[in-house]
């Protein structure tokens, strides 16, 4: 994955070309109607919310897509589709990558 990114709008392309193959929409309804996961908690609706926050890259404010972002990894999390170690290493480039680009030090890295 490149790390060429001069926006917000394309990290939210990079990851979005990564995470929206995992969200499995036939689990969507199944999950829920079994009443196994609620609705927001399913790969299908984190699918959904990939298309919205793709939709809407360029007019959202940042911290909205950086929450929309967050919550689909934790979908993806619950779900096995990958770890937090994994979205770690994946986008820890992308943001440090923007951060540089618009003159911001990228904050330092915080071990549990």
């Amino acid at each position: 994955m490149s790390h060429d990114v001069k926006t917000m709008a394309d990290v939210i392309d990079r990851l979005y070309e990564t995470y929206r193959p995992l969200c499995d929409e036939s689990s969507y309804l199944a999950a829920f109607t079994q009443g196994h996961l609620a609705k927001e908690l399913t790969l299908g609706h984190a699918g959904w919310m990939l298309d919205r926050v793709k939709e809407n890259a360029s007019t959202w404010p940042v911290d909205k897509l950086h929450r929309w972002i967050g919550f689909v990894q934790a979908i993806l999390v619950l779900h096995e589709k990958v770890t937090v170690d994994q979205e770690r290493e994946r986008t820890r480039p992308l943001f440090h990558a923007l951060y540089h680009r618009e003159g911001i030090i990228p904050p330092t890295s915080q071990n549990p």
